[in-house]
């Protein structure tokens, strides 16, 4: 016998078809739930940081500009604490650990401020995880960048 489609079966349907239907309703909403995560966790900045540290190797302190030392205060710290930024150079690995000079502008067509961080480059983790162990969170309170070299 043939069975007609009406409206009251439509709805209710047979098993597999409410099963089938099921299915891909929640497989929309895996599929909306996780585009929404990563488009949330891509502006979030504990992610980029994660994001650098574990899939590029490199080190980001995600400091605003406005935020960062004037250059002179970080070629003082450097000369100030050469004994600190030798020990650094002193790790196997380690490329490079040297003041970087940044060009700020607060808004357009607004006065430049000459501002700094450090930039560190190494070869591996290794060298990165003994470096950081030695530095800590931040360089007598420079923020500090890492990046491996090739």
């Amino acid at each position: 016998m043939i069975q007609t489609q009406t409206p009251a079966n439509i709805a209710t349907g047979t098993p597999q078809t409410r099963s089938i239907r099921r299915k891909l309703l929640s497989g929309g909403l895996v599929l909306f739930i996780l585009a929404n995560a990563i488009y949330c966790l891509s502006y979030w900045p504990a992610a980029k940081i994660v994001w650098a540290s574990v899939i590029h190797n490199r080190r980001e302190h995600l400091v605003d500009c406005e935020h960062l030392p004037f250059f002179p205060q970080v070629q003082k710290a450097f000369s100030v604490h050469q004994d600190l930024t030798a020990k650094v150079l002193a790790i196997n690995g380690v490329a490079g650990f040297e003041p970087e000079q940044l060009t700020c502008k607060i808004y357009d067509q607004g006065l430049e401020f000459i501002k700094g961080d450090v930039l560190l480059t190494y070869r591996s983790r290794a060298a990165r995880a003994a470096a950081e162990r030695l530095l800590g969170q931040n360089f007598f309170g420079i923020p500090y960048r890492g990046q491996p070299v090739k």
